[in-house]
């Protein structure tokens, strides 16, 4: 963002349009929730749309510092059995638990295994 102010009427922004909508999200509302002079977020942002680009501006730079952030604690980590996004048996999202064909196990069948009907 160009300055803190700016990063300020940015993230009110995005915070009224989660809580009032589109119809929530004016200048005059966004300089009352920051507590900023009236005539604030015009000087910022001149139109509604202007507006709006500020918040989605400040929003992708909130999601690629989160994304960021993520990636660098994953890079070089292996898989973690039963994490999200892995089966049980830890093999990458295709794996079936181990079990032989395919079979996974049924939850109502206490160690039967079961398949998939193959077409």
């Amino acid at each position: 963002m160009k300055s803190q102010r700016a990063e300020l009427v940015a993230e009110t922004a995005i915070t009224l349009l989660a809580e009032r909508g589109m119809r929530g999200l004016t200048h005059r509302a966004v300089d009352e929730a920051a507590g900023l002079p009236p005539g604030s977020t015009s000087n910022l942002a001149r139109t509604r749309s202007a507006l709006l680009e500020l918040a989605l501006a400040r929003l992708t730079e909130l999601e690629v510092e989160l994304f960021s952030s993520f990636m660098a604690g994953a890079v070089g980590e292996p898989p973690v059995p039963g994490g999200p996004g892995l089966s049980a048996g830890s093999g990458g999202p295709g794996d079936r638990g181990g079990l032989p064909g395919g079979a996974v196990e049924s939850p109502g069948t206490a160690g039967t295994p079961w398949t998939r009907s193959r077409r």
